[in-house]
């Protein structure tokens, strides 16, 4: 008998090893139909033999008293651990784990759709309209309330809090993919985007607006509502409300910013400086919270060599030598064709339709 018992628990191992190794990659439809389509012959010949289904043929595994509802589609196989609760529209991909307590909730008119491969950790809660993504992770105690849109492979550190606080309020979160989220950061819903300050028919009924973080963005400290955070940036400290940070900029930790923030691409606050103006792109600005100067490293990535750095060099001391609030037109014509046209052109036409911009800092070699 033991020897027997040995056996059948051996046998049980390995068709749970095959079944996860099945479940880790996503199913094709025509894959998924057809492993359906075995299973339920196998089902149909157990039964018929031994009037009940064995262990292991189906293709979900669920635990112990969880609630799901009718409105749950499955499109794979998926692993389901105790007490967990879904309700509403929701989609769910192929190779999904969710480990106990966790909740995916939505009211009706909204809809929650997870990607394949996705992992909703302990006691998580993904709540509203949500859509995320293939391979993402939600760790533990993590609040998603929609509306969220989340690209592929973002991760979700424990304790984050992602969305929503009031529904009354115009907006959604968009996310786009490898993004990184640390452990307790906040990412506030917009508030609702208003007319420009300097619009005579300003209009003080908020409409729909973004908080928007591209791709590979690191994000370790929190982000407040309405604010544009584009590809390849990196947080390490508190950002306000309505903070633009173009491509590849970076914010070191300290204190936080000044709200309607803009800094341009390439740039980067270094630690515990006080920035308070505007930074134009490929500068850094340290200790005086109005002086900036050219930052090596952004040249470097961006590919400038010496006689670049000249160039810019020269540029910015003729017309960034004290802080305004608009560049002046001259300035634009300076850069026509210089290898920085379109860093200014960008920087300039994305900062001048912002409800509101703060003063461009003084350049110092």
């Amino acid at each position: 008998p033991a020897a027997h018992e040995e056996e059948g628990a051996a046998e049980e191992e390995e068709e749970e090893e095959e079944w996860y190794a099945m479940i880790k990659r996503p199913m094709s439809e025509d894959e998924l139909d057809e492993a359906v389509q075995a299973q339920c012959q196998l089902v149909i010949a157990m039964r018929a033999k031994t009037k009940k289904v064995p262990r292991g043929v189906s293709l979900h595994k669920i635990g112990f008293d969880c609630s799901i509802g009718p409105g749950v589609v499955f499109k794979g196989p998926v692993v389901i651990g105790d007490y967990v609760r879904m309700r509403g529209n929701i989609h769910i991909g192929a190779g999904c784990k969710f480990d106990d307590c966790t909740t995916v909730f939505c009211d009706k008119g909204e809809q929650i759709d997870i990607g394949s491969g996705c992992k909703i950790c302990l006691d998580a809660k993904v709540d509203g309209d949500v859509r995320l993504g293939d391979g993402c992770k939600v760790y533990a105690k993590v609040l998603l309330k929609g509306p969220i849109q989340a690209g592929d492979y973002n991760v979700f550190d424990r304790g984050c809090f992602i969305g929503v606080r009031n529904r009354a309020i115009h907006g959604e979160v968009r996310i786009g993919n490898n993004c990184f989220f640390g452990d307790g950061v906040h990412v506030l819903q917009p508030r609702g985007k208003m007319s420009p300050a300097w619009d005579d028919d300003e209009d003080e009924t908020p409409f729909h607006s973004v908080t928007s973080i591209g791709d590979n963005v690191s994000v370790r400290a929190s982000i407040g509502n309405d604010s544009v955070i584009e590809d390849n940036c990196v947080i390490e400290r508190a950002l306000p409300a309505h903070t633009h940070m173009m491509q590849g900029s970076k914010v070191r930790g300290g204190p936080m910013l000044t709200d309607f923030m803009f800094l341009g691409r390439g740039c980067v606050v270094q630690e515990d400086a006080d920035c308070k103006n505007d930074l134009p792109p490929l500068t850094t600005v340290g200790t005086d919270p109005t002086i900036f100067r050219l930052d090596a490293d952004a040249l470097t990535a961006h590919g400038a060599v010496d006689s670049d750095v000249r160039e810019l060099d020269e540029f910015y001391r003729e017309h960034f030598g004290f802080e305004s609030l608009e560049l002046p037109e001259k300035a634009m014509l300076a850069s026509q064709g210089k290898w920085f046209q379109g860093l200014m052109e960008d920087f300039i036409t994305t900062r001048r339709n912002r409800r509101q911009i703060r003063l461009l800092a003084q350049y110092e070699r």
